[in-house]
């Protein structure tokens, strides 16, 4: 965001944003560094997290918010508002925790060990969070079990939360905390023990436990995702370096095995880990991990009835193969899914840069045949049309083009099925039947083209003056402008002139020229053909039929002339 003080910020507020700030409680607001103020901001039943940093010159330089609204969101308005006037219920921690630490620093060197002793004991037993947190610290242990971890996870939930289902967002990174203090030393000596088959179910436990209780407790958050896959990085971070083929490779098909859950869902977690080795491997393990991934997919993609999560962790492996020049290879892999255009239509022009044009043909028939209209089957159905003009197959091309002349009022379909009719009284039926239906869609640029490309095959310049100042937009009068002058350039003026654009641009909108670029053009191509005298003599004898409403050309033509005449 450009910098701004905190006060112009507020000022910038609408009305909306304003008002919604009463409903709003800041807490737990930090100067955690120097200009950077994080807090939470309680909305309701939920709690947002939000930064704001501020720079030496005291201008606001960085926003954030995980309410997902785009800034200025009324959470980063009302921390804004509290900085700029901190209330009494403020907790403000500036530059002065420095100070504090040092006298804590002090009073530790001061007091006597048995009096700290019984301090500390006194305020473990008030409060289980930091018990739990003392005893992780401090006990150090040569072998740590799955069940002792299930235990840890849930006492550091209980601690904090109780026996309730619904936490704040200040709650969770409480005992997110937590298990990092747990898990901390459990990697440590998971990483020591990597090769050891136990070893992973013990990282698997901690995956679980967290996933657990992301649909235990009622909160709208992404950092159980966020942990989970912090943790599963710092596992392929270990994986990634070790020198033992044979324990790499088992260490790997462990997070490939872990991806599948059942026939309907998979860990996107795992899948994540595995991604992250990509990044971080080089060429000679990239290739392993392709193999490895294929040979996931390859074992279900046979089966009669392909698991639910086939196609997005296929989506995942085709990213790859692009990336690393490999989609030829495993090709046969990739699948289509209903609603997935994108993808789909991704997938199959890279089948047909590879000349796989069957398999093309076979998944672009599989896309229409999901639609019950062919308006949402044009981008497969132009596929299909290319893929059959490169089998050479002149039928199948037409039938296509039958199809799409209706709906895309494509010329080249137009020519297409006009070349297939001999009879000369249909010809000029099917071209009166397409010119008058493109004309009805009054507005349409694309329609509006279309008439102009049938006018210009046949060389009809005269009619195709009579469109312009019905619809036709500036582009389109400069691409035929030459030929229009020739044809009769004094009906080609007044039609410029008459070119009704309020009433096309202000009920058809996309239909107005976005660029002032068109109308300049035009400009500069009337004054090379038109003497600028008779421009102007034909505004005034001939005026427009609207006296309150001149369009952009005539606009643009007296601002540049009209008083250099």
């Amino acid at each position: 965001m450009k910098d701004i003080s905190i006060s112009d910020y507020i000022k910038g507020l609408n009305h909306n944003v304003l008002t919604g700030l009463k409903k709003l409680k800041v807490r737990e607001l930090e100067e955690e560094s120097t200009g950077k103020y994080i807090a939470f901001v309680d909305d309701g039943d939920d709690s947002y997290d939000v930064e704001i940093s501020i720079n030496k010159d005291e201008l606001i330089n960085y926003t954030k918010c995980d309410c997902g609204k785009p800034d200025p969101c009324k959470h980063i308005a009302a921390v804004a508002s509290r900085i700029l006037s901190p209330a009494k219920t403020t907790i403000l921690l500036p530059k002065k925790l420095k100070k504090k630490q040092t006298e804590v620093s002090q009073l530790l060197e001061e007091i006597d060990v048995p009096a700290l002793k019984n301090w500390v004991t006194e305020l473990l037993l008030k409060n289980e969070d930091i018990q739990l947190s003392f005893r992780v610290h401090f006990l150090k242990k040569d072998i740590y079990t799955s069940e002792e971890l299930i235990k840890s996870y849930k006492q550091a939930v209980k601690s904090i939360a109780g026996n309730k289902k619904k936490i704040d967002q200040s709650q969770l990174i409480k005992i997110i905390t937590l298990w990092e203090n747990i898990h901390t030393p459990v990697l440590e000596y998971c990483f020591q023990t990597i090769d050891q088959p136990a070893t992973f179910e013990l990282i698997h436990t901690m995956v679980s436990q967290a996933l657990f209780y992301q649909g235990e407790l009622n909160i709208n958050t992404n950092r159980f995702e966020k942990y989970i896959d912090s943790l599963l990085h710092s596992v392929s971070e270990t994986i990634h370096p070790l020198k033992d083929e044979e324990s790499w490779d088992k260490l790997v098909d462990t997070l490939f095995n872990r991806i599948a859950i059942d026939n309907y869902s998979y860990n996107k977690h795992y899948l994540n880990a595995v991604l992250v080795l990509f990044e971080l491997s080089g060429t000679h393990h990239i290739q392993l991990l392709l193999d490895k991934f294929s040979k996931l997919l390859n074992f279900h993609y046979h089966e009669k009835s392909r698991p639910g999560w086939y196609f997005e962790v296929s989506k995942a492996f085709y990213t790859l193969t692009l990336k690393y020049n490999c989609f030829k290879t495993y090709h046969l892999l990739f699948i289509t899914q209903y609603a997935y255009n994108e993808y789909n239509i991704d997938l199959i022009n890279q089948l047909i840069q590879i000349n796989q044009l069957a398999r093309a043909k076979n998944l672009c028939e599989e896309c229409i045949n999901r639609n019950y209209r062919n308006e949402y089957n044009v981008p497969y159905l132009q596929l299909l049309q290319k893929i059959l003009r490169e089998q050479d197959d002149p039928t199948g091309v037409l039938e296509i083009s039958n199809i799409l002349l209706p709906i895309t009022f494509n010329f080249e379909d137009y020519l297409t099925i006009l070349g297939s009719i001999e009879d000369e009284k249909e010809k000029k039926e099917f071209r009166n039947k397409y010119f008058n239906k493109a004309k009805r869609v009054y507005g349409s640029q694309n329609e509006i083209n279309f008439c102009f490309q049938i006018l210009n095959h046949e060389q009809n310049f005269k009619q195709m003056i009579s469109l312009v100042s019905q619809f036709a937009s500036y582009p389109t009068i400069l691409n035929y402008f030459d030929q229009m002058f020739d044809a009769d350039s004094e009906k080609l003026l007044l039609a410029i002139l008459d070119r009704g654009e309020r009433h096309i641009e202000h009920f058809y909108s996309f239909t107005t020229d976005k660029s002032d670029e068109p109308v300049n053009q035009l400009v500069d191509k009337v004054t090379e053909r038109y003497d600028k005298k008779n421009v102007f003599l034909a505004m005034t004898k001939y005026g427009r039929q609207n006296l309150y409403y001149k369009n952009a050309f005539v606009e643009r033509f007296e601002q540049a002339y009209k008083e250099k005449m």
